[in-house]
């Protein structure tokens, strides 16, 4: 079994990286956690913790009817517009400060990953 934090960036990454909204079933089936539970009442348990605990985070979770003759069918995805980053929203003061906790993130242990956001941002 994983840890918590493993469930949910899985959780995140398979509802954000959908291309359509996916069923409970379909997420129980692509996630070990999940389908390592030994009954439906602990899995809905744990996906609806999961769930609101994504949401506490800021992250919107999209949740729609997916069968036009069956409305209590429900599927769930992230939006990535709801979750990107428009940098023409922040003010000089924001990006300024990104800029300076980048260059710090540079000369630490992880000066790829900064390099990259860095990139990111310019215009």
């Amino acid at each position: 079994m994983s840890t918590k934090t493993e469930r949910l960036l899985n959780l995140f990454f398979l509802l954000l990286n959908s291309s359509r909204p996916l069923n409970r079933s379909e997420i129980k089936n692509r996630i070990e956690d999940y389908k390592s539970q030994d009954s439906e009442v602990a899995f809905e348990r744990m996906f609806e913790r999961d769930k609101d605990e994504l949401r506490q985070l800021g992250i919107d979770i999209e949740v729609k009817s997916i069968d036009p003759f069956f409305e209590d069918e429900l599927g769930y995805r992230i939006l990535p517009s709801s979750y990107a980053l428009n940098i023409h929203d922040l003010s000089s003061k924001e990006l300024a400060l990104l800029s300076l906790a980048a260059a710090f993130w540079r000369d630490s242990s992880m000066s790829q990953e900064s390099q990259k956001a860095l990139r990111k941002l310019e215009p």
